[in-house]
């Protein structure tokens, strides 16, 4: 019985590690997505937000961002596509105070 509990606390324990290193890699990954963005290299943003999408699929400001990449690569039925799927996320999703931070982001 110790030893399914031994094996239970590293598994657990490796679970823990992991999730913490996506957090940070995903971070990294929403930054350099948003560095690109601002940069107008829209399809490398994509790049970026995808990443953090194939883990994080209901983050909404991600979907939202993707979204207006592909609106400005005139991708324009998985704009639409994507926007939904923000929006299907969180419903009181308000796309300014994405561009506001966006803003305040680059400033510093």
């Amino acid at each position: 019985m110790s030893r399914i509990l031994r094996t239970f606390a590293v598994v657990a324990g490796f679970m823990v590690l992991a999730s913490g290193a996506f957090a940070f890699q995903g971070e990294d990954a929403y930054e350099r997505g948003l560095d690109l963005y601002r940069k107008r290299s829209f399809r490398a943003a994509i790049v970026e937000f995808d990443k953090i999408l194939e883990v994080e699929p209901n983050r909404a400001e991600v979907q939202y961002l993707k979204g207006y990449c592909q609106y400005m690569l005139k991708d324009f039925t998985e704009a639409v596509e994507t926007f939904g799927r923000a929006f299907q996320a969180d419903p009181t999703l308000d796309p300014r105070t994405i561009y506001k931070r966006a803003a305040a982001s680059s400033r510093t």
